[in-house]
């Protein structure tokens, strides 16, 4: 079950904490303790839960992941108090933001994790084959995952393949280009494909593999390779929910393709920095008005499910009780979207990319589109990803990935600021002389 799926399990055995220098981990610094061993099956399962326990970090899908693409997109307006969210919603970062800083080092220190169970693995002897291969499987697409994110944010990052097991590790590295951080992510899913024995959307699956692989093809401009992987998502063991807003309560339903749970224990706060005062909230950031204006008066279910409220209050993480609010990575919805973007790039089927779009706005009781130009198509694309995706962390990678943030976001007048800058207190403690600050900060 969902709600014990993610219990905390203490990690002393697995992280020791240092007080005494930054290492690319989070703060306060931790780093993995050599002497401590994992010796059996047991430790192994302990120490790839505390790897899915990491996703929950605030630096990941326990906050920022979810709100600062759509805040430092267009989506979201800052009404809080925080002045690092303002950054984001003016699109004039610091190198000090903490905010930075915090996603910087929750994947970094997952990343960690993932290397020290992946290093300790080949030794674990009641384990067999199969059940090692699935589990490095898992960890390979956790992998991926996070330089994914890393290189989407950062642009050049230090990848990270060896778990760092002491201080006295040489902890100066360099940010390794581009296309080699997007090299390390394909190798890892490759390692991934068609190995993964669990079936359960909170791990990461066959099918969670897949959908990486598509946005990664997607963002490389490779449409081929996400137009199939999409597809074999689609004709797989996924079905769109009939009802939309249920896609934000309960158990994960049958769209779920990944999806980072919380339970009572590990919640989020989401629900709270989304809602209003009056109902418990710190209203830190709110939806646009160009956002809500997007929901045509057809649109109302997805607007109902997606907006509530005067002033407006974004509704996807409705618990204020417990903040066990589930965060949906990936969804078939939008292997439907990566799908028809595909499509419309190889100048493809006009009746297939509609149809793709058309089913969603079917589920959403919006009329059929007849859009008849790959440019019109490509437009109605971008308008469905907004509103079927809303406050699910992705309008700023799509404005970025697609070239449309300097047409489209007023505050991003520069090329440099598609990126976001290396965290300040990584460049004062990391001395490689290829730790350098992105242009422009």
């Amino acid at each position: 079950m969902k709600k014990t799926l993610y219990t905390l399990i203490s990690l002393l055995f697995l992280i020791g904490i240092a007080g005494c220098e930054k290492i690319l981990e989070v703060d306060p610094t931790y780093y993995i303790d050599g002497e401590q061993a994992i010796t059996n099956k047991r430790g192994v399962e302990t120490a790839l839960t505390g790897c899915y326990n990491a996703l929950q970090q605030t630096g990941m899908y326990g906050r920022y992941l979810v709100i600062i693409p759509d805040l430092a997109a267009d989506n979201l307006d800052w009404k809080g108090t925080t002045q690092e969210y303002g950054q984001f919603e003016n699109n004039n970062l610091l190198a000090d933001n903490i905010i930075v800083e915090s996603v910087w080092n929750a994947h970094y220190n997952l990343l960690n994790r993932v290397n020290y169970v992946l290093n300790k693995l080949p030794d674990i002897a009641d384990m067999n084959a199969v059940e090692k291969e699935s589990t490095a499987a898992q960890l390979y697409f956790l992998r991926a995952l996070a330089h994914y994110n890393l290189v989407r944010l950062f642009g050049p990052v230090p990848i990270k393949v060896l778990p760092t097991l002491d201080l006295g590790d040489n902890l100066n590295v360099p940010r390794d280009p581009v296309q080699n951080v997007y090299d390390a992510i394909l190798t890892d899913l490759a390692l991934a494909e068609d190995k993964i024995a669990v079936n359960n959307p909170g791990y990461a699956t066959n099918g969670a593999v897949l959908a990486l692989q598509a946005d990664v093809a997607l963002s490389q401009g490779n449409y081929e390779l996400a137009k199939a992987k999409a597809t074999a998502l689609i004709n797989g063991n996924y079905a769109l929910e009939d009802v939309f807003a249920d896609l934000f309560v309960g158990e994960p339903g049958s769209e779920a393709i990944f999806t980072v749970l919380f339970n009572e224990q590990d919640g989020n706060r989401l629900a709270e920095y989304f809602f209003p005062t009056a109902q418990g909230g710190r209203y830190e950031v709110a939806p646009s008005a160009d956002l809500v204006a997007t929901y045509t008066q057809e649109d109302t279910i997805r607007l109902n499910a997606t907006i509530a409220g005067n002033p407006p209050y974004g509704l996807k993480y409705p618990d204020m009780v417990t903040m066990a609010n589930d965060v949906p990575v990936y969804r078939l919805a939008e292997m439907y979207l990566i799908r028809a973007e595909a499509e419309a790039r190889l100048q493809g089927s006009k009746a297939a990319i509609r149809n793709d779009i058309n089913i969603l706005r079917l589920r959403a009781g919006i009329a059929a589109l007849s859009s008849d130009t790959y440019e019109e198509l490509l437009m109605d694309i971008e308008a469905e990803r907004r509103r079927e995706l809303a406050f699910e962390g992705k309008r700023w990678f799509e404005l970025v990935r697609t070239g449309r943030a300097l047409e489209v976001l007023p505050g991003v007048t520069s090329a440099n600021q598609l990126l976001f800058p290396i965290p300040l207190v990584e460049l004062q403690n990391n001395n490689h002389e290829g730790m350098i600050q992105n242009t422009g900060y």
